[in-house]
């Protein structure tokens, strides 16, 4: 229930439960002793959060409140999508909100998703199961936020001639190629009727991913999308691999990367490698975190910079399909020099590589603990003593 609060300076419509305001109507300046308040009719319209009470102190009128926070989206999301595919929405909200449950109502049905954590994040994810223009709103206590959305059926279009390096590039095959690969996060791709450097960088990165290349090199990747050629079919699935932010924390999940290292830019990667670190996060919480709750979370740090390509920081980590696991200590912290420091947490590190090598997508993990080496659940190589490196395959592809 909200109440009000009145200072030397203000009048305070005050959040419920709390010491931070919704909102303020300044005192007019008057003598020493008199300022006039016009009182605003809007904060006593009837409902149910009507202020029923008011804080005064005569004789020591309180400093301002802090302002409270309302939903903050910082990822919103996309206007259009295809039925069955899966996006993510985040943001931030006031930190009196941590615990609460984020509902997503949709046609008049409530979902609840992951609750607020302790610095005010939340993140949510949905799939449109109907086509048609829906209205999806977020609701975290008395805030809401609503987002307008076209739900397609899952994308088809002909193409008459190849797109692309050397191909015969009409301008409606080419608005074709560009809009899914807009559609699909590959944001860069310009909507005009040319092929340009984003477009052909767009189209390599999606054929390095689809062909579980690590690099954007290798077979299939030659920068054209031929009519009912596998680009094509990958860009038209039901599955095709998104572009997108990787997931900034879930259940059992951590990601440093986006929430600590924020003067890097490895926070990108695909659809799979989002839905596979969710899935491991998860699984982690169940088979390990419940019954020792102190441990650390599978923390995440680098994926692949904004557009795919080339880092000087990797060998690989081109196409979003590569992630680093920081290891675990004793603590329940992370950031280790080694494997070979006393405060690594092996039990701990054992349980995370147990949960990713579940998901159906891994590939492989690369770690130099010999004793998870032994067990089967790594593979030895160079310059991976203070950090785990996993790669994930393609799914079959659903048409």
């Amino acid at each position: 229930m909200s109440w009000l609060q009145i200072t030397t300076e203000a009048l305070y419509l005050m959040q419920g439960g709390s010491n931070k305001y919704l909102e303020k109507v300044d005192l007019e300046t008057g003598s020493e002793t008199e300022k006039r308040l016009d009182f605003p009719l809007a904060w006593f319209q009837e409902g149910d959060d009507i202020p029923r009470s008011a804080i005064v102190s005569f004789e020591n009128l309180p400093s301002e409140p802090d302002p409270y926070i309302p939903i903050r989206v910082t990822q919103p999301p996309p206007n259009r999508v295809d039925i069955q595919e899966r996006f993510t929405i985040e943001g931030l909200t006031d930190v009196s909100n941590a615990g609460k449950a984020v509902i997503i109502e949709v046609s008049g049905f409530k979902v609840s998703s992951q609750p607020v954590d302790d610095l005010g994040h939340w993140q949510v994810q949905f799939v449109f199961t109907q086509a048609g223009e829906k209205s999806l709103t977020l609701i975290i206590g008395r805030d809401r936020a609503t987002f307008n959305i076209l739900v397609n059926n899952p994308r088809r279009f002909p193409l008459s001639g190849s797109v692309g390096y050397l191909g015969r590039n009409r301008d409606t095959d080419i608005r074709a190629v560009k809009q899914r690969l807009n559609d699909l996060g590959y944001t860069w791709v310009t909507a005009t009727p040319s092929i340009d450097t984003g477009t052909l960088n767009a189209i390599r990165l999606f054929q390095a991913i689809i062909n579980q290349h690590y690099q954007i090199r290798g077979a299939g990747v030659d920068g054209r999308v031929d009519p009912n050629g596998l680009t094509h079919r990958w860009l038209e699935a039901k599955n095709a691999p998104r572009w997108q932010l990787m997931p900034i924390d879930n259940t059992g999940l951590f990601n440093y990367e986006r929430q600590i290292q924020t003067t890097d830019n490895h926070d990108y990667g695909t659809s799979w490698m989002a839905d596979t670190l969710l899935a491991a996060g998860q699984d982690y919480q169940r088979t390990y975190l419940d019954a020792h709750p102190q441990a650390a979370q599978i923390v995440i740090n680098d994926v692949s910079i904004p557009y795919g390509g080339d880092t000087p920081d990797h060998a690989t980590h081109e196409t979003g399909m590569s992630c680093d696991i920081l290891l675990p200590r004793t603590s329940g912290g992370y950031l280790l020099p080694t494997w070979q420091d006393s405060r690594y947490d092996r039990d701990a590190m054992r349980a995370i590589l147990k949960s990713i090598r579940r998901q159906p997508l891994t590939s492989r993990i690369l770690f130099n603990d010999p004793e998870l080496i032994q067990e089967g659940l790594c593979l030895r190589a160079s310059g991976h003593d203070n950090h785990a490196h996993f790669e994930i395959r393609p799914p079959g592809r659903i048409d």
